[in-house]
């Protein structure tokens, strides 16, 4: 049972780290383009 929850917990910071990565590259390119762009 502790197997399988510290299992899901992994997982979910897993998935929380990815979103955050997606979304700080995200707005980097964003900052990028419009600097780019002026």
């Amino acid at each position: 049972m502790i197997d399988l929850l510290q299992a899901a917990r992994n997982n979910a910071v897993r998935a929380v780290n990815q979103t955050m990565v997606l979304t700080y590259f995200k707005i980097g390119e964003s900052i990028v383009e419009e600097e780019q762009n002026g």
